[in-house]
């Protein structure tokens, strides 16, 4: 066997490509003095974190509880204001045209202010015509037949009728009522609008309507008026917000 000889001095290498032995520094874990300084400073920092986190997240949420139910408010404001003048507007126009097709104003009388309009009309069907407002919501009686003006969501008041002719050839009637509705949320809130209006009777209209019955009176809340068939008066009678 051939034995290979160097020049002293030389240093040997490994060939290129060989494994190596790499040494890594000794590496030591935490101490429990480490371990629990650490979870000391940790519960320090939670304990001030915690409460800070708390306050931000509730002052949050109060800010968007505040925002809905400023929306919610705006919203049932807007629909209640809608609602409203919608009711008050289609009382005010139908009141309107009765009084124009009407031949005369029986009640109240001339220059006088009352609670409960009565309109003598030319159509036997729709004579006499009774307006007035009773629990809450304005009523019209054309002859016997009762019908309400206004929704049960709103609230009427203060329905006041006053008789503005100058004379009797030129009958004219002004009238007003209030239109109220309370919204419903955690502090109720009402809203409430006061409606006018005038109209002045067609002065073609020629008085025919009447058969010779007794004018309507009113008396303790209770309307009472006579309605003509066949020549024959007959007494009808329904409460109403009257003197």
């Amino acid at each position: 066997m051939q034995q290979l000889s160097f020049p002293i001095g030389t240093r040997l290498r490994p060939p290129s490509g060989g494994l190596r032995r790499v040494c890594l520094p000794d590496r030591q874990g935490f101490t429990l003095v480490e371990l629990l300084l650490f979870l000391a400073i940790f519960s320090i920092v939670a304990v001030v974190m915690l409460p800070m986190l708390y306050a931000t997240v509730e002052t949050r949420m109060r800010q968007q509880t505040i925002e809905l139910v400023e929306d919610n408010a705006n919203q049932a404001l807007q629909q209640t204001i809608e609602l409203v003048e919608d009711n008050a507007n289609q009382a005010l126009q139908q009141i309107e045209r009765r009084i124009r097709n009407a031949e005369r104003i029986i009640a109240p009388a001339m220059g006088s202010t009352g609670s409960v309009l009565v309109l003598q009309m030319a159509s036997g069907s729709l004579n006499p015509t009774i307006i007035g407002a009773q629990t809450g919501a304005l009523l019209v009686i054309e002859y016997d037949l009762r019908r309400t003006l206004t929704s049960s969501q709103v609230a009427i008041s203060k329905f006041i009728v006053r008789n503005t002719s100058s004379d009797d050839d030129a009958p004219s009637a002004s009238f007003s009522f209030t239109v109220s509705r309370t919204i419903r949320l955690q502090m109720p809130h009402t809203y409430t609008r006061l409606f006018e209006a005038a109209a002045t009777l067609h002065p073609a209209d020629d008085p025919q309507g009447d058969c010779g019955c007794s004018a309507a009176s009113c008396s303790d809340g209770v309307v009472t008026w006579y309605v003509c068939s066949g020549g024959t008066c007959s007494e009808r009678e329904d409460d109403m917000a009257c003197p």
